[in-house]
């Protein structure tokens, strides 16, 4: 995963998940962005919740952290984070394949 492509605007959820595991979110900008759901995390110690998922037409996944109160998507700004997200997404498609 590219570090920096994450460093994304706190976006909100604008509708539900649909069948196709999609869900569309706006930017601080006004834009609306179509992600689609690979999978979740939640982190045992803190009990965060993670959330990875990519844009159609696009090669990389990108984590966030997943703000229930808000029901925001925060970007990973933490070095030990990112790097920690990045061992649980190379598990998953570890047992995927």
């Amino acid at each position: 995963m590219d570090r920096h492509t994450c460093r994304i605007v706190i976006i909100r959820v604008l509708y539900q998940l649909d069948i196709n595991k999609q869900f569309k979110v706006q930017a601080e900008d006004g834009t609306e962005i179509t992600f689609n759901l690979l999978f979740t995390y939640e982190e045992e110690e803190t009990n965060n919740v993670y959330v990875f998922v990519y844009v159609d037409d696009e090669d990389e996944i990108i984590p966030f952290l997943y703000d229930e109160e808000n029901e925001s998507l925060l970007p990973i700004e933490d070095d030990e984070t990112f790097e920690k997200l990045d061992k649980v997404l190379e598990d998953y498609c570890n047992e995927e394949n």
